[in-house]
């Protein structure tokens, strides 16, 4: 009789890992490129296990404009979940344009663009891999559009130096005074 509360205990301590729950809370644009963007986002994540989390990967569809898979995302920084927490993290993300031809199009529109991003983050812990979905919203600017299919125009050459800034780099600071 003595074994049935050791069997259970080793069956209740060999649970399966739930995945965490991950909620957006904010995105904020760094940068954008007609190669990608650099964005962070804020997350709410609650680890409901009792064993620590990380991320091992994550897999998104991109959709701008009513396009899908017109951009590709991913996490740049590990992330880990403490046990039976519930934390506000901050993940930096890159995106690189996958179609840059939609991407071209919906610029040409001088309008803004609704997008989603929608995926899972794959995290392991002690009793193996759970996959965590995630979704998130907002719109690109038409400015934001135009910054990711146009280059950067080349930074302008330094101005030219005036005439006393040319003289005053021609005097040459006096020397060692002779011995007599």
């Amino acid at each position: 009789m003595r074994a049935w509360p050791l069997a259970l205990a080793l069956v209740l301590g060999c649970s399966k890992t739930e995945p965490p729950q991950i909620s957006p809370e904010a995105v904020r644009v760094l940068r954008i490129t007609p190669a990608g963007a650099e964005l962070e986002t804020s997350l709410d994540a609650w680890n409901p296990n009792d064993i620590d989390l990380s991320a091992l990967s994550m897999n998104t569809t991109v959709t701008i404009g009513g396009k899908a898979d017109v951009a590709r995302a991913s996490v740049t920084k590990p992330v880990d979940l403490p046990a039976k927490q519930r934390l506000r993290v901050t993940v930096p993300i890159t995106v690189e344009w996958a179609d840059k031809e939609a991407m071209a199009a919906l610029a040409a529109t001088n309008a803004e663009a609704p997008y989603q991003v929608e995926g899972s983050v794959e995290f392991e812990g002690k009793r193996g891999k759970v996959m965590a979905p995630f979704k998130v919203s907002g719109r690109m600017t038409a400015e934001e559009l135009k910054m990711a299919t146009t280059a950067a125009p080349p930074p302008a050459p330094p101005p030219a130096a005036s005439a006393s800034a040319s003289a005053a780099a021609s005097v040459k600071a006096p020397g060692p005074k002779p011995r007599r």
